[in-house]
């Protein structure tokens, strides 16, 4: 199931989370095509992406907690935002979507371009600011495969670079290990399967159209490429035979730690950014954000996207 949402909607995502009727028909391609294009001056240092889960936002538990633990998270959250200082940025873990206006009224050279709505699943979002505004933004859930029903699903937007180039842009939560790294590393694969169909419809037709296409997926793989643990799931290395680099690629661990521990389980690398770009494109490397626990269990991912034309 495909749905755009835009600036228009976001209003109304309140009344959707309250409970409503039946959902919207696809409309993916024509509403892309049909629409004013706002085309990206790049400067020479490149756009700045980051992908982050900011833990149940906001609250940090499911329930939220008071109004007052909700607040002073989202103050948290906006001042590591203004730290950050990037383009683009790849939400995960939206518990309230309607919180996310609070980032945008603190910060508001960003506008909200799409936000999911997996129906009481935790949402995704992203957001950008100039000079890199998406022209799009959409959603679309995860289907039941054949072996497995992955949750939620993934947001998607699209910068249009130049009259010639496109960058689309994917936030991305996929199934958590609860229950078992074995149980559940097939839904995080069937994940990976659609995401990687769904790209590659996007570059057939923007190379249709004769542009330069590169996309970046970022978020919360809950996947550690670097653990032993993970060594029979399949997700990244799927995205990586797909055509994507992973930006972690020759950075010490230590330095790719996005997910601190609670004391149960240990530090991992769960949070990626996965690149792709023309042949020739030289990949930067990601860098977390050294962001505090009591933020968020999980730090930003941070990449810098240069040489776009």
């Amino acid at each position: 199931m495909v749905r755009r949402v835009t600036l228009a909607l976001i209003a109304g995502l309140c009344a959707l989370f309250a409970g409503c009727g039946e959902q919207e028909k696809p409309q993916q391609d024509a509403a892309l095509q049909n629409q004013a294009v706002y085309y990206t001056s790049v400067p020479d240092s490149g756009l700045r992406i980051a992908a982050w889960n900011l833990q149940w936002f906001p609250g940090k538990t499911p329930s939220g907690g008071s109004a007052e633990e909700q607040a002073a998270h989202v103050a948290a959250v906006i001042s590591e935002l203004k730290a950050i200082d990037v383009d683009i940025v790849l939400l995960q873990e939206i518990r309230d979507p309607a919180a996310l206006q609070e980032i945008i009224k603190a910060i508001p050279e960003y506008s909200l371009d799409v936000v999911s709505d997996f129906r009481g699943n935790l949402e995704v979002a992203i957001l950008s600011r100039a000079p890199a505004k998406a022209t799009e933004g959409f959603m679309q859930a995860f289907e039941e495969g054949e072996e497995a029903n992955p949750p939620r699903g993934f947001a998607y937007a699209t910068v249009m670079l130049t009259e010639e180039s496109v960058l689309a842009v994917y936030s991305v939560h996929l199934k958590s290990n609860s229950g078992g790294i074995e149980e559940t590393t097939p839904k995080r694969e069937e994940s990976a399967r659609q995401l990687i169909a769904h790209c590659n419809g996007l570059k057939e037709r923007f190379e249709k159209e004769g542009k330069t296409f590169y996309a970046v997926i970022g978020g919360d793989f809950n996947s550690d490429p670097t653990s032993e643990k993970w060594a029979e799931d399949d997700t990244l290395s799927m995205i990586q035979d797909a055509g994507f680099r992973w930006t972690g690629q020759g950075v010490d661990r230590k330095e790719l730690i996005s997910w601190l521990t609670d004391g149960r389980y240990p530090d991992a690398v769960f949070d990626h950014m996965m690149v792709m770009a023309p042949e020739g494109y030289e990949v930067s490397q990601s860098s977390t954000h050294k962001t505090d626990r009591s933020v968020s269990d999980h730090r930003a991912v941070v990449l810098r996207f240069n040489g776009l034309r």
